[in-house]
């Protein structure tokens, strides 16, 4: 693998094969095209992600 987009290619490959489809969660994807792009870093974009699970718990404990 020798760019950001082949990781990537290869990580939702794998998820995907495991019958989790992380490429139809918008939220992911858009922190995969800032990353690809080399507008945030690997240590960026696992914090921004956790902090969108976070998110995404919080408002479904709301909803309840």
């Amino acid at each position: 693998m020798n760019s950001r987009v082949d990781i990537a290619e290869w990580v939702i490959a794998r998820w995907k094969a495991r019958g989790i489809r992380i490429d139809q969660d918008p939220g992911f994807m858009n922190l995969v095209a800032l990353w690809t792009g080399g507008t945030i870093d690997s240590d960026e974009m696992r914090r921004r992600y956790a902090a969108l699970q976070r998110e995404r718990r919080h408002r479904s404990d709301v909803e309840r």
